[in-house]
């Protein structure tokens, strides 16, 4: 997972990012439902002033998206 700010080129300019996730996954084990792939492969950027959000139906990673950013959860 890469969660550093880097910068883009394009032609001339720079584009300065935020928050850029690479391959985001988060698994873990569940008595009932065995081995749960809580979040696969996650990967975007947000740039600076960029309004940003995660969408999806229930169950599709996005708190624990979320919780991985914010250190409360490690990747696996």
């Amino acid at each position: 997972m890469n969660t550093s700010a880097t910068q883009i080129h394009h032609g001339a300019g720079v584009e300065a990012t935020m928050i850029e996730v690479s391959n985001l996954t988060k698994s873990f084990s569940d008595l009932r439902r065995g081995h749960v792939v809580a979040l696969e492969e996650a990967t975007f950027a947000v740039k600076p002033g960029e309004v940003f959000g995660l969408l999806g139906p229930n169950g599709a990673g996005k708190t624990t998206c979320l919780r991985v950013l914010s250190t409360v959860l490690r990747p696996t």
